[in-house]
């Protein structure tokens, strides 16, 4: 049985290319809009290793944050998305 090798990171260029030379699947981060354009960029990155974009299985790290209401996680949600306008009252 051979080892599967699953390959994460951040950047389109780097982590793509070795998951495409390398991996059989790879973790991506980001939000969805960066996730759909490193899932479209994959099949070249792999065409030019010679390899079907099917065999790079794709999957994405992301962080959930539970709670009652949708007020209580804001200031987690903030300090996990480094973003310090996420959850002012009136954000989305």
């Amino acid at each position: 049985m051979a080892i599967r090798i699953l390959l994460g990171g951040r950047g389109q260029r780097t982590t793509l290319s070795l998951a495409a030379r390398h991996a059989d699947a790879c973790n991506l981060f980001g939000d969805a809009v960066t996730i759909r354009t490193k899932v479209a960029a994959l099949p070249s990155h792999c065409e030019r290793h010679g390899r079907e974009p099917a065999a790079v299985e794709v999957t994405h790290l992301s962080t959930a944050v539970a709670a009652a209401t949708r007020r209580e996680p804001a200031a987690d949600v903030a300090r996990l998305s480094g973003d310090p306008v996420v959850g002012r009252a009136g954000a989305a």
